[in-house]
């Protein structure tokens, strides 16, 4: 039996170092599991915190656009604001000539008072960037700044504005409202059957 067991003894030898091994090994794996579970702790942890930040973001855009919505509305509403106030001058001048054309009866001091309101009103359009477009009188019609109202028999060629019934303006380079015009259709027919004699 002695023989037996130093016979046996390499084989021990053999079985334990394979036993330490083995129990190196699973220290070994099991070391690489927990650094993976570990790892995927981490990770879970991570994207839970970048789930909540995109949340906040989200609703933090969100916000920005409501806000900057209701500033666009505010601002369309209320851009007209200060021409208001300053037309609003205009009718209190108004008020003021209308009272006074009930108390004077002498038409010049009305008429006065009117132009002077006229001119008023004139520069605050000019101040705002809005003109009269020129008198375009004897001039061929453009449909850039005319709309013909009526075309009717004259001495001017075809095509020619021969009135103005409106004025028309222009908001800086814009038109704003065109002229009004009535243009010429031409000779009247008796002159084109005299010519024709």
């Amino acid at each position: 039996m002695t023989k037996n067991k130093k016979e046996n003894e390499p084989e021990i030898k053999k079985e334990k170092e394979m036993s330490k091994s083995a129990n190196k090994d699973e220290k070994k794996e099991k070391k690489k599991i927990d650094k993976k579970d570990k790892l995927i702790e981490e990770l879970k942890q991570e994207n839970t915190a970048l789930k909540d930040k995109l949340i906040r973001k989200t609703a933090e855009l969100d916000n920005v656009i409501k806000r900057c919505e209701k500033e666009k509305l505010d601002m369309i509403s209320y851009a007209n604001e200060k021409l208001l106030l300053k037309l609003l001058d205009l009718v209190d001048d108004m008020d003021k000539a209308v009272e006074a054309g009930k108390e004077s009866h002498n038409p010049d001091t009305i008429l006065t008072g009117v132009e002077m309101i006229y001119e008023k009103a004139k520069k605050l359009l000019e101040d705002e960037g809005v003109k009269a477009i020129e008198s375009h009188v004897g001039k061929p019609f453009d449909v850039n700044f005319h709309d013909a109202m009526v075309s009717m028999p004259s001495e001017h060629p075809e095509g020619t504005v021969v009135q103005e019934i409106q004025k028309g303006y222009t908001l800086r380079d814009k038109v704003l409202r065109h002229s009004k015009v009535i243009t010429s259709s031409g000779e009247p027919n008796e002159k084109k059957d005299a010519n024709n004699e």
